[in-house]
């Protein structure tokens, strides 16, 4: 990486941490105006969407004991500030979600000496099996092109950008259904015979037909799926999971189902009704709302949010907004194949806010929560133990 670079990234991170000293910022003025694309990317940082409210959250949760904890650990008071910058090589990832701080943090060395052993940990990756009308299993990756027969028909094309059906007027592959699943570590996408486009999360399987009927569109999910719909003012499009009904008329949405307590469907475009049995009853989205359906009470709650952090795992980040450690390593869990155990159950409720790409190493993220925060993390092969510090 380039060194001077390197050095602009430290000082718009100082910048926007507001830790920034008088020679310091003057050097990074004439950086800005050293050129217009200089400038451009300074104020497309700065004017980063919901930046301040996500920095006042940064500096409300748990991260600022654990930095003064840190401090008060390097003993040699000369060298604080550079500690703390090379502390936030790992902490930003978790704490501060700005895209210079993932960028900046994620390409610099640093905490070496920290580094837990090698582990057999990896991020997931496409992968998943396809299950035939007739049985057979199919295994797929993003590697393996290859054309997806059952007799004499071609069905679908699997490419690097996933699976993708033809389209076809055959009227005998309507009541004709596939199952995509993916493994925890995995994820694909597919492309239905009308257009849409699916993109299948970890640890989850999608049942669709073939190709659809002539008077609606409908695919069972279980786990997590962004939804890319195809718009068809004849066919209703449905999304089935085993406890409410969403029917959509020409849109994008995240469907969540992991959770054994609830499932969420964010609407980022369009328009979509979630549709209760018992009681019967359909509840209109708008966009940028959810709907957060209760197994235990049956009841919906619909919320103006931000789908940002709902929907960037399809877009290949792990964002996390004030999310307890517990379910942080839920989500990572899945994505990175892990088996996690809390020696003490308190531990799950530290809270973190975080950026990152989704395909980060395990170790990066093990960093950042081990050292601004008072848990111990020990890694032997899959399984991940957090602890007490003693």
């Amino acid at each position: 990486m380039d060194t001077n670079q390197n050095k602009i990234d430290k000082l718009i991170a100082l910048h926007l941490l507001r830790t920034i000293n008088p020679e310091e910022q003057e050097e990074l003025n004439n950086w800005i105006n050293a050129s217009s694309q200089n400038k451009a990317f300074f104020e497309r940082i700065c004017s980063e969407k919901s930046f301040e409210r996500k920095y006042k959250l940064y500096k409300d949760v748990d991260s600022n004991q654990a930095f003064q904890k840190f401090i008060e650990r390097t003993g040699n008071k000369e060298k604080k500030r550079y500690s703390v910058l090379k502390l936030l090589k790992y902490a930003a990832i978790l704490l501060l979600p700005i895209t210079i701080a993932t960028y900046l943090f994620l390409t610099n060395s640093g905490l070496d000496d920290y580094k837990n052993e090698r582990s057999e940990i990896f991020p997931g990756k496409p992968q998943a099996t396809l299950i035939l009308g007739n049985g057979k299993f199919i295994m797929l990756n993003a590697h393996d092109r290859k054309q997806i027969r059952e007799g004499f028909s071609l069905l679908a094309i699997n490419a690097p950008s996933g699976i993708s059906y033809e389209k076809t007027k055959d009227s005998t592959l309507y009541n004709q259904e596939n199952i995509l699943k993916t493994p925890r570590g995995g994820e694909y996408t597919v492309k239905l015979s009308d257009g849409t486009v699916i993109h299948l999360n970890s640890a989850s399987q999608l049942k669709y037909p073939v190709a659809f009927g002539e008077k609606s569109r409908t695919v069972y999910l279980t786990g997590e799926a962004y939804f890319d719909i195809a718009k068809d003012k004849k066919r209703p499009f449905y999304v089935v999971t085993n406890d409410i009904l969403i029917k959509q008329y020409g849109t994008s949405f995240n469907v969540d189902s992991y959770s054994p307590d609830f499932v969420k469907v964010v609407l980022v475009k369009g328009s979509i009704g979630v549709i209760t049995q018992n009681p019967q009853a359909e509840y209109r989205l708008k966009e940028s709302q959810m709907a957060e359906y209760c197994k235990k009470d049956h009841t919906v709650t619909i919320t103006n949010v931000d789908t940002y952090p709902y929907t960037a795992w399809n877009e290949g980040r792990l964002v996390f907004e004030n999310k307890n450690l517990g379910d942080i390593m839920q989500t990572l869990s899945l994505w990175y194949d892990m088996n996690v155990h809390f020696d003490n159950q308190n531990l799950k409720n530290i809270h973190f806010t975080g950026n990152l790409k989704r395909d980060a190493s395990i170790e990066d993220l093990i960093n950042a929560i081990k050292y601004t925060t008072d848990v111990d993390i020990q890694i032997k092969g899959k399984e991940v133990l957090i602890s007490k510090k003693p």
